[in-house]
């Protein structure tokens, strides 16, 4: 897939916009919870980067989107194109409350 063949979807739009009811209701609606764009990004990878940037325009750390991906089965071990996880963006600092999470979340998955 192209990036101009790419559409996103209501999931994605709902992600990137943090938006976390209208990403339960694509969710419900059957919304493939490990959405991948062009480049391999995920659902999960973009709620990391959105709920992050939301950060950066002084509105309090935010966990629901990832949380709520979490929840509905996001795999955190998936990768894109450069090899990166979720784990990877939300590391250096850029997302600490993401990081955490995601980190024990995979913790807790890999030894059940």
């Amino acid at each position: 897939m192209s990036v101009s063949d790419y559409i996103p979807s209501r999931a994605w739009i709902a992600a990137n916009n943090v938006d976390v009811d209208a990403l339960r209701v694509a969710l419900d609606a059957g919304a493939d919870v490990d959405e991948r764009d062009w480049d391999g990004v995920t659902l999960l990878m973009l709620a990391v980067d959105s709920e992050a940037c939301l950060q950066d325009d002084n509105v309090p750390l935010r966990v629901d989107c990832t949380s709520l991906l979490l929840a509905r089965g996001a795999d955190v071990r998936l990768v894109n194109e450069r090899g990166e996880s979720a784990l990877d963006w939300a590391g250096g600092g850029r997302h600490w409350l993401a990081f955490e999470l995601l980190r024990a979340w995979d913790a807790r998955t890999t030894t059940s």
